[in-house]
């Protein structure tokens, strides 16, 4: 859930409305699931992460365009079908669990998250 939030809020903050982004992931949460040290971290880099959480369902990944797998735990095979195929990458970026987290664990992480997102932004302009 933090990974995929991460590169949605960025790239709608350098996107600026030139592309519908939005995230699910494949469990559905009620509660916010996030650390305080990602929070902290995040805020340093500008990003907001809101509590809210949307689980993946077969329309939602039937509509969309580009569908990026963030996490490095989720297989690739579970999200690629007749409906995506093509449209499916994978950034295969690993997570930072509560008995590894670290401030610099997570700056690392969203760090390769801005690199991965400012590739795919930059991708989608020369598209568009």
């Amino acid at each position: 859930m933090f990974r995929s939030r991460v590169a949605e809020e960025y790239m709608k903050r350098i996107a600026r409305g030139k592309h519908n982004i939005s995230s699910a992931g494949l469990f559905y949460s009620k509660i916010d699931l996030l650390d305080p040290i990602q929070k902290k971290v995040c805020a340093e880099f500008g990003i907001e992460l809101p509590n809210k959480s949307r689980t993946m369902s077969i329309e939602f990944l039937g509509s969309q365009d580009v569908i990026v797998i963030v996490a490095d735990d989720v297989p690739f095979e579970v999200i690629e079908n007749w409906m995506t195929k093509g449209k499916v990458r994978s950034w295969n970026i690993p997570d930072v669990y509560p008995r590894n987290m670290s401030e610099e664990k997570v700056r690392e992480v969203v760090n390769k998250i801005i690199r991965k997102v400012n590739e795919l932004n930059e991708e989608l302009d020369l598209l568009s």
